[in-house]
Parts: C-alpha cells; sequence; structure tokens
C-alpha cells in the first residue's frame, strides 16, 4: 500500500489497474508532480522518462522562480512547457479514482497544473471524485471572490499554506489563460466532482470502508444523517451504503450551495475575526469536523471495527502524524509538500471494493430468475422499466399456463404489482388465442 518513492524520478508502472479496480490517494498538497507519478505508476497516462525529467526540471525551476522573482518571460515559458506536457498525456487505462483532498490551495507550484490534469482525465472519461478537505473548501473560497473581483482575505489559514492558488490567478494576469475558461472548468470538472465523505464495499468480508479528508468515525455519520435531514440506516452494510449516498446527495442539491453562498457573502468582509464570527455557524458543525478535525480521543471520535454483521474500516488524510492500523489508515504524507520533500512514502490504497449500484448489480448477474426479477423490483434505478418487466413476466406466465386458468395468473400478477410497486391495477380481461 505504501511504497518508498521518489517523485523526480520517472515512476516504474505497476501492474495497470483496469476499471473494475478503485485507487485512492493521500493528500496531494496540490503538487503537479505528485499526482502525475501517481498516475503515471499506474498506467492511468503515459509518459516517456525523458518527458518526465523535462516536466520535473520546468517544475523545480517555477518553484525556486518565487524565491529569486524571475522574470515574467521565464515563468510564461516554463509554465507553457508543462501545459503542453500534460495537455499530450494519453490515458491508458480508466480506474475509478479517489482524492482524499488538498488537492488545491496548498504549497505546490500553480493550481493550474492540478486543473489541467483533471480535465484530461475529464474528457477521457476516467471516474474521480474529490473529498472536500481544508483546503479544498480554502480553494473554493478564494475563488468565489475571486470571479466576483471581490477582496476575498485568507482567514482559513496562512497565505503560505495556500500559494498554488495565487500562482493560477498570476498564470490569468500573465495571458496563459482567460478567467472565464479556469471558471467553466472549475464549475465542469471540479466542484460537481466533490464529496463530503465516501465508502466501498468488499462483499467476500462483508466490509464498508469510510473515506473522509480529516478523521471522522460512525457516530459522525449518523450526525451527517441529521444535518442532512434524512434518516440514519446502518442494520447493514448496504442500509449504511444507501445513508452515505443519500447524504451526498443532500450535500449535492441543498448543503453545498448554501456553504457556497456563505462563502460568495464573505467577500467584502476586511477582518478575519469577522470572517470567523460571520462563518462561526458552519465552523461549529459536523461539516468543520470533516474537513479539519485532528482530535481522535474516544471523546471525539467513535470507531468500532464491527457493527451488527459487518465490518468497518476508516481511511482518512489531513494528518501525516497519525499511527495507521488495521482498522484505521491515514494517507496523508509529507511527498510533495516542499520541493525538497521528493523523497518518502507514497500513501495509496488499492481494492477491488465497490460501490451499491455496482455491488447490487453484481448480485443481479450472480442470482437465479427468481433473485433476478425481485431485485429488479426493489431497485429503485429500475422503475422506469416496470411497465415492461410486467409485459415480459406476464409473457412468460401465459404462455407457461396458457392451459392452467391464465387469467388467475394475470390476475395474481396484477395483485403483486399493486401490493409491490403501489399500482392502482384493476383485473385485466384478454383472450388466449390457443393453437389449433
Amino acid at each position: 500500500m505504501f511504497n518508498s518513492v521518489d517523485i523526480y524520478c520517472p515512476p516504474s508502472p505497476k501492474s495497470s489497474s483496469s476499471k473494475e479496480c478503485e485507487l485512492t490517494i493521500g493528500d496531494l498538497h496540490s503538487n503537479a508532480v505528485l499526482f502525475l507519478y501517481f498516475l503515471q505508476q499506474h498506467q492511468i497516462v503515459s509518459l516517456t522518462d525523458e518527458q518526465y525529467r523535462v516536466l520535473v526540471h520546468h517544475y523545480g525551476a517555477l518553484e525556486q522562480a518565487k524565491e529569486k522573482q524571475i522574470p515574467a518571460q521565464q515563468v510564461i515559458f516554463r509554465t507553457q512547457q508543462i501545459i503542453q506536457m500534460i495537455e499530450s498525456l494519453s490515458v491508458i487505462h480508466k480506474p475509478r479514482l479517489r482524492l482524499i483532498g488538498d488537492e488545491m490551495a496548498d504549497r505546490g507550484v500553480n493550481d493550474l497544473f492540478i486543473l489541467l490534469i483533471l480535465k484530461k482525465l475529464y474528457d477521457n472519461k476516467v471516474p474521480y471524485k474529490i473529498l472536500l478537505s481544508n483546503h479544498g473548501l480554502c480553494f473554493i473560497s478564494l475563488y468565489l471572490g475571486w470571479i466576483q473581483n471581490t477582496k476575498q482575505i485568507n482567514w482559513m489559514m496562512n497565505s503560505e499554506m495556500m500559494k498554488s492558488f495565487n500562482e493560477l490567478k498570476y498564470s490569468v494576469e500573465l495571458g496563459l489563460f482567460k478567467q472565464e475558461q479556469i471558471k467553466d472548468w472549475i464549475e465542469t470538472f471540479y466542484l460537481p466532482c466533490i464529496h463530503l465523505v465516501d465508502y466501498s464495499l468488499c462483499k467476500t468480508s462483508q466490509r464498508l470502508t469510510l473515506y473522509s479528508h480529516a478523521a471522522i468515525g460512525y457516530k459522525d455519520v449518523m450526525d451527517l444523517a441529521v444535518y442532512s435531514e434524512i434518516p440514519f440506516q446502518a442494520e447493514t452494510f448496504l442500509e449504511l451504503a444507501q445513508t452515505i449516498e443519500d447524504i451526498q446527495s443532500q450535500f449535492k442539491t441543498n448543503i453545498f450551495p448554501k456553504i457556497c453562498k456563505l462563502l460568495c457573502n464573505m467577500s467584502n468582509i476586511d477582518d478575519e475575526q469577522d470572517a470567523r464570527n460571520y462563518f462561526s455557524i458552519f465552523m461549529k458543525s459536523i461539516l468543520w469536523k470533516i474537513c479539519w478535525n485532528r482530535d481522535y480521543s474516544e471523546l471525539v471520535l467513535f470507531r468500532p471495527s464491527r457493527i451488527n454483521s459487518y465490518f468497518l474500516r476508516y481511511v482518512h488524510g489531513h494528518d501525516h502524524k497519525f499511527t495507521n492500523d488495521a482498522n484505521y489508515i491515514s494517507l496523508d504524507g509529507y511527498l510533495g509538500k516542499s520541493l525538497e520533500d521528493n523523497c518518502g512514502e507514497l500513501k495509496e490504497l488499492k481494492s477491488l471494493d465497490v460501490s451499491l449500484k455496482d455491488y447490487k448489480q453484481q448480485e443481479i448477474q450472480n442470482s437465479s430468475w427468481t433473485e433476478f426479477f425481485q431485485c429488479l423490483l426493489f431497485n429503485s434505478d429500475c422503475k422506469k422499466y416496470y411497465p415492461w418487466i410486467g409485459l415480459l413476466v406476464a409473457g412468460i406466465l401465459i404462455k407457461k399456463h396458457q392451459q392452467q386458468n391464465p387469467q388467475s395468473y394475470l390476475n395474481g400478477l396484477f395483485s403483486y404489482a399493486k401490493k409491490i410497486l403501489g399500482f392502482k391495477s384493476e383485473p385485466l380481461q384478454y383472450i388466449v388465442y390457443n393453437k389449433p
């Protein structure tokens, strides 16, 4: 899971990662080299060793340029070289990706490069999720102030801890891209991909893995359900997975737009303390804990390894000092945090875990005909096909039992539909055409 690497050296490809597997990568610190190292190692994108060395050279030069204050033309040249390299990437494999956070507004060279990599993945239909993090939240806050052309103070953290956003703005000032184009990218393949928390299911071990940026526990999912105004159900790991799906649905449609509106309204607040006071309701909520928590005491976190008949595992980032265990895993580390942090553990998690939808689909594929139709009846995604399913089943039954009073079979079918699906059905009269 964790390998010691040097991200300034071209990676040796691991076994290819197919679309059946999912990969979770730890805190990126807005470091494009770290991101590309991960993607190339798993043969998701392709760069020659020479291309990789050239990219690292220009990336390091841009990092040093901040201290040496090199001429703008040199910044433009080196930035363009990296842009061309990213745009020329070939996408090979398309596993499911999950970014644990800190992908933007961090210590890295330029958020522009992260956006371009995400654009490459998006354009090539590589599925990915981004967990909301403290640096990600900071990026959203600064971005909203930027596009509104209003003052946005650095009230969440020290400016040195989110310098990559300033370099993104500088790239626009240098004329490399227009602000409207950056806005379109962010609102197309960044903001829609943000998740509050996430999960994965392992069928063989009856285990649900809970993913968040900062460490949270089982009871925090309960608090999230209350915050989202949805029922909390967790008798089985499938029910808990559905609860997390519902939380994300509420986050996307209701909670996240409200957070963005709140951040937009802060754009004209000049004083840091005033900003914190204005944002205090959010800072006291479970949402803030998901982004910032570093308290692992039992009073704060309840992380059982087993609930009822299934197992739980907790994966997060945010804290490189966290001690990992079989049940608790932190994917944060020093790797990529600064120009000198090129060597260290590449923290990632690879598995064949699946989502709830894929789990149910596998169940249908492995079931008998009876179980197949039962799954269809109880799968909400299939509701639009119910009339056709009903006709198919009716046809099968009538064909099979047309010599044994098919009228009663059809009436029974409609009664079952009325009971299970809530249809207002009436017995149908029909004519059975027997062969002469």
